[in-house]
């Protein structure tokens, strides 16, 4: 077995230091060596390995480099300009030209066809009427200026008043009265002939016509360039300047240790990572603080969206892209448009959907691709791929529906992990649990369903709801409402974004029921208990909920809180911001403060979409109380 490996950078030292890893922005020249190394040969009992080093020495490499030196810097001259062309100086000069003024000539007008002028006796013509002069006179020329003498000519009209003693091939025809049949002849002006003629006035008629070409479609497309707008130079000669080598992935010293991202497989693929990572990392945020975005006048971002399928790791054109999710959706949503021939590349494998891995921004997405849609127009022909992510495979039309109970006593958590499992085995996927866990008596648990239909029921009785993992086979279930909304005033946001960093800001305002109390209950081993707002009298009273599942006091108080926190007067904020890199993708569930001016607005997630790749933007829902 024999592996090719790829290096970046041209040599500079021999011995030659080798460097491995991402493919960096910046360098002096693009070098690829091609070799092969020497066998490895050893004993070496391996169980699970999930690091392996290997030293060794390299042989020496031999080959052909070619390097070309772009130093993408303008050296311009002191004071001196150079073009190739220059303002000409004007000059006066005579006018020539090859054609002069013709001088005017009385001759008959021909034309090959045209409309006749009506006569009063019938003719029949071949051709336009000729100029009208007083006698007819049939003539393939012109007629010739009149003499005093008798010209013997080939072709010439005769004087009128002149008998003619010789004989011509062509002379002036005796007039002859109208209706005689000639193919050239003067007519009268004052007759009005019959006019026979092979072409006639046509009659309208409608015909389609077929284009192949149809009106186009407005499609807006976004458009970048490498270039921004450029300054006149000031006088005077400055050097270029030289960015900063990024920071490599492993230090070039030697010997070189190579760090592999995977462990060993039977088919010898080397998959090498970059351990330090190229150029400098944002800082992670605080523990428990808030991710200010600062205010700019510009905002640079340079976005990527990716998209390969995970079995191959193979990458797939994008034209576009979107993503979606919400508070009451368990899976995230997805569209993408691509090239019709990645068809084979995305079809079901054995009944299954294939599996895809989206990018945005270096934050990966697991996602299935359930559906396939052609669509060809003229010049261009897409393929439409719609589906969920990846814990869809937990619900419709994946997942079996079967009965779930638990015979002893569970908490809501162990209920969720126990619905995970199949025959008591699990199937793979674990629970994130974020509410305040309660305690269930045996025999309470019943249902019929699916395993995401189970754990939503779980998390509905305490007013809580599901949210995926980005790419991990993980439930987490959050909290309709982690604080009181009367109590946001007092909690740190997750993200601060100014008015400055929105592109669309959008609110609408609701007006909902003020309820401060709410009786909430358990059929079955549960409690009867009722919730109400602090500070109030509790005379607004909602409806009844009664929930199984309703057996602990800390699953009591957070449906209540779900009930009595989407109340009052609401404004429903949709901001439209691109993917910063200080924030990435903002998903349900998180606090935003939103800052325009002196009016600050805090409020909850509940919406997010994220749309691209020419423009990237994400747009959020936030649920704002005006009056708590």
């Amino acid at each position: 077995m024999s592996e090719d490996l790829l290096f970046r950078f041209s040599p500079k030292s021999n011995p030659a230091d080798l460097l491995f890893g991402e493919a960096e922005t910046v360098a002096d020249a693009e070098v690829t060596v091609i070799g092969t190394l020497p066998g490895l040969s050893g004993a070496v009992q391996i169980g699970r390995v999930y690091q392996l080093e290997i030293e060794g020495a390299f042989p020496g490499l031999d080959g052909v480099t070619t390097l070309r030196y772009v130093s993408e810097t303008d050296r311009p001259l002191v004071a001196h300009t150079e073009i190739r062309h220059q303002v000409a100086a004007p000059l006066e000069v005579g006018v020539m030209s090859s054609h002069v003024q013709a001088l005017r000539q009385e001759v008959g007008a021909q034309a090959r066809w045209g409309t006749a002028e009506l006569r009063r006796a019938g003719v029949d013509i071949r051709s336009e009427q000729a100029l009208p002069f007083r006698s007819g006179h049939a003539s393939r020329f012109t007629r010739a200026d009149p003499r005093r003498t008798m010209i013997a000519a080939k072709h010439s009209d005769m004087l009128r008043d002149r008998r003619l003693s010789r004989t011509l091939r062509h002379q002036d025809g005796d007039p002859l009265r109208a209706g005689r049949l000639a193919y050239w002849q003067d007519r009268y002006r004052d007759r009005r002939p019959f006019v026979r003629s092979r072409w006639g006035p046509a009659d309208p008629r409608r015909r389609a016509q077929g284009d192949r070409f149809s009106d186009g479609i407005d499609v807006r497309l976004g458009w970048t360039s490498d270039y921004e707008t450029a300054m006149r130079p000031p006088p005077g000669r400055r050097p270029p300047y030289v960015p900063p080598p990024p920071d490599p992935c492993y230090l070039p010293v030697l010997p070189a240790h190579l760090k592999f991202t995977g462990v060993y497989t039977p088919d010898g693929a080397l998959v090498f990572f970059c351990e330090r990572h190229s150029g400098p990392q944002p800082p992670p945020p605080p523990p428990g603080g808030t991710i200010v975005v600062p205010i700019r006048s510009v905002y640079i971002m340079l976005n990527t969206v990716l998209l390969k399928r995970v079995v191959g790791n193979l990458n797939l054109p994008v034209l576009s892209f979107s993503l979606s999710i919400d508070a009451d959706s368990w899976t995230w949503a997805f569209n993408a448009t691509l090239p019709r021939v990645a068809l084979a590349d995305v079809e079901p494998v054995d009944g299954e959907p294939v599996e895809l891995e989206a990018t945005i921004n270096g934050t990966a997405y697991r996602l299935l691709a359930e559906r396939l849609t052609t669509d060809r127009t003229f010049g261009r022909s897409d393929l439409k791929v719609t589906g969920r992510g990846r814990n869809a495979v937990l619900g419709d039309p994946y997942a079996t529906r079967k009965g779930f109970s638990a015979a002893g006593a569970l908490t809501a958590q162990q209920l969720m992990e126990d619905a995970l499992t199949d025959n008591g085995i699990p199937i793979g996927w674990a629970v994130d649990f974020g509410l305040e866990d309660w305690d269930v008596p045996g025999g309470t648990w019943a249902h019929q369903g699916t395993y995401i239909s189970a754990l939503q029921a779980i998390a509905g009785a305490a007013g809580g709801y599901l949210q995926p993992h980005r790419t991990d086979q993980t439930i987490r279930v959050l909290p309709k409402y982690p604080v009181a909304p009367w109590e946001w005033g007092s909690v740190t946001p997750d993200f601060e974004l100014p008015a400055a960093a929105v592109v669309r800001e959008g609110i609408e305002w609701v007006n909902k029921p003020l309820y401060n109390r709410v009786f909430v209950s358990g059929s079955r081993n549960g409690l009867l208990g009722q919730v109400t707002r602090a500070g109030t009298a509790g005379d607004v009273i909602a409806p009844a909920v009664v929930d199984d599942l309703l057996t602990g006091i800390p699953a009591l108080r957070q449906r209540g809180l779900s009930i009595l926190g989407d109340v009052g007067n609401q404004a429903e904020v949709t901001l439209r911001l691109p993917v910063l890199s200080e924030t990435g993708v903002i998903t349900p569930g998180s606090f935003v403060r939103y800052v325009d001016g002196p009016t600050t607005r805090i409020g909850l997630v509940r919406t997010t979409s994220v749309d691209g790749p020419v423009q990237l933007r994400q747009t959020l829902g936030l649920e704002t109380h005006v009056s708590p």
